[in-house]
């Protein structure tokens, strides 16, 4: 097995550390495994769709990462129908986006959101 070194924050060790206490994850290791997989699984069904699709996309942000979002937001405006921004607490946001068009330009849409935001994950309807 290849052996990944990663920087994380004190906080997010935190949580992995607290996730492998509740999940009964072994190590560290095993919790970033499974969430590893959990990406490639995402994005795997991300990349089969075809053709015109609908989704809702939900993501969550620092406020310091709204202007970015907001650039990205304009940049595909052809695929959000609608969206919605929520303050949930001082500094951080939710984003809701319910989304019709092209799948490659929703894929698009999503992978650079991805890039800005804590927490994204996108249901296909």
């Amino acid at each position: 097995m290849a052996i990944v070194s990663i920087s994380v924050d004190d906080n997010l060790l935190r949580e992995i550390d607290e996730l492998q206490r509740e999940a009964g994850f072994s190590g560290r290791s095993e919790v970033i495994r499974s969430a590893v997989r959990s990406f490639v699984s995402d994005s795997k069904e991300i990349k089969q769709r075809q053709g015109l699709q609908d989704a809702v996309l939900i993501g969550v942000h620092e406020q310091k990462a709204e202007q970015k979002t907001t650039e990205i937001k304009h940049e595909y405006e052809e695929v959000i129908k609608t969206q919605n921004h929520t303050h949930i607490s001082p500094d951080r946001c939710l984003e809701i986006f319910v989304l019709h068009g092209d799948s490659e330009r929703m894929e698009e849409f999503y992978r650079k959101c991805q890039r800005s935001m804590d927490y994204i994950k996108m249901f296909y309807v």
